[in-house]
């Protein structure tokens, strides 16, 4: 991809949304402006291709650049501003909530990784990351991504504790990358649902429950496989690309969240001030 001169069509869409957050339609005549011969199915054919490589959200008709893209990119892209993010969840006051819809789970779990990365750059860094999930399955489904924010996380010196409701083997053999006290991971069953996954960090939640037919695929796979095999990442990398529809609530509750911390982190070893 060239940004510096912008040809193609998912080349203008990026380099328009450098900017900052647009309407896709807003977005459709921008890029007609400079590429005259722009069709609408081809335009959104290239952004179809941009979100599916993790580069574009979109959201409610609205495009943005994906701060998880955006972050391998800085070094590259010196006029980025590093505070990205034009998001709803900024604007939440104690108690309030907003909820986004996604037609696949890949495409949440994308949108909950540009989520977070604007939250760490909210939040102080001697906030920790609570996480809960029954299986870490992303973590296999998506290594490269998980490492590089586990990665990023330890660098910028905040902790990312995550429970696992599942005690399998393959539960269990995640944890050996979890060996700092910056990455730690506990294996507890906190929730009685199977398909509840939830993240706190400060003030801020968030939780979805995913479909239990998708539960029970997932749940299949860790019962069935006593170490990490390239099939069993491949079914669950299937499982983030059906087409089955989630939700994510994003809350801002104080009081709920320091509940949800001393539920969480009560087996794992927390950095003080």
């Amino acid at each position: 991809m060239y940004l510096l001169q912008p040809k193609k069509i998912d080349e203008l869409i990026v380099n328009f949304l450098l900017k900052g957050e647009v309407s896709t339609s807003l977005l459709l005549s921008h890029v007609k402006e400079v590429k005259k011969d722009v069709t609408k199915q081809g335009f959104y054919f290239a952004l179809r291709k941009l979100k599916k490589e993790d580069i574009v959200i979109t959201y409610k008709k609205k495009a943005s650049l994906n701060t998880v893209w955006l972050k391998d990119m800085q070094s590259k892209f010196n006029t980025v501003q590093p505070t990205y993010s034009s998001s709803d969840f900024l604007s939440l006051e104690d108690k309030e909530s907003v909820t986004y819809n996604f037609s696949t789970i890949k495409n949440m779990d994308t949108f909950w990784g540009h989520t977070w990365n604007v939250l760490m750059a909210t939040v102080p860094h001697l906030e920790p990351l609570f996480v809960y999930d029954p299986h870490y399955w992303f973590y296999l489904a998506r290594n490269s991504l998980e490492k590089k924010f586990h990665k990023e996380i330890s660098q910028n010196k905040r902790q990312y504790l995550m429970t696992v409701g599942g005690k399998t083997e393959l539960d269990k053999v995640i944890k050996r990358d979890f060996n700092s006290h910056y990455l730690q991971y506990n294996l507890e069953k906190v929730f009685p649902s199977e398909n509840y996954y939830v993240t706190i960090i400060g003030d801020y939640i968030t939780e979805t429950y995913l479909d239990p037919k998708v539960t029970k695929e997932i749940k299949d796979i860790f019962n069935s496989n006593l170490k990490i095999t390239s099939d069993a990442v491949l079914k669950l990398q299937n499982i983030l690309e059906l087409k089955i529809k989630s939700k994510l609530k994003i809350s801002r509750n104080k009081a709920r969240a320091d509940r949800l911390k001393k539920k969480l982190g009560k087996n794992f070893y927390i950095i003080k001030s």
